[in-house]
């Protein structure tokens, strides 16, 4: 069996995708070279989704893991400038979602538009304009939500260092 290998353009050149075709089926099918096509972009954006998830964990010590209220201390510190630098990118975040989305909707308003005010080639170009803004638009928006996905996360690990402080009982 020969195994392609091909690299989508919706997955990022950076992943190369690889694919058996059946022996049972004929070499030329259009239909078993395009399933197989769509496991592999499958296969790739679960491997990449995994993967971002497990970048975006950070190593947060148990709370039995403290020796000192100091260490506990010196632990909320940095979970608070976490949640600013956090806070900070889902600001930047929806301000990158706002532009791309203000982007598409010039583009929309080319592509909509008379037959006289602009050709068929600028409207064509327009309309792949739109689509480029409408993907960024949308993974900004998904990355602003990982990060309050993120914020909510720091939020709780706060509130129980805070609690875990007030009761600590050992060394200070």
């Amino acid at each position: 069996m020969q195994v392609n290998q091909t690299i989508i353009a919706g997955v990022g050149t950076d992943h190369k995708l690889s694919y058996k075709q059946s022996s049972k089926q004929p070499h030329n099918n259009p239909t078993t070279i395009t399933k197989a096509i769509l496991q592999a972009i499958l296969r790739a954006l679960t491997q990449r989704y995994h993967k971002t998830t497990q970048d975006n964990q950070i190593n947060m010590p148990r709370l039995k893991d403290f020796q000192s209220k100091k260490e506990i201390d010196r632990e909320i510190r940095l979970v608070k400038s976490e949640i600013e630098d956090v806070t900070k990118e889902i600001k930047d975040k929806r301000w990158e979602a706002t532009k791309e989305q203000t982007k598409q909707l010039c583009a929309s308003c080319i592509v909509t538009s008379g037959p006289t005010e602009y050709t068929d080639e600028e409207k064509a170009m327009a309309q792949q304009q739109f689509n480029e803004h409408e993907e960024r638009a949308l993974c900004a928006l998904h990355r602003k939500e990982n990060r309050e996905r993120r914020l909510e996360t720091l939020n709780e690990r706060i509130k129980d260092l805070q609690e875990f402080r007030d009761n600590w009982t050992g060394a200070d």
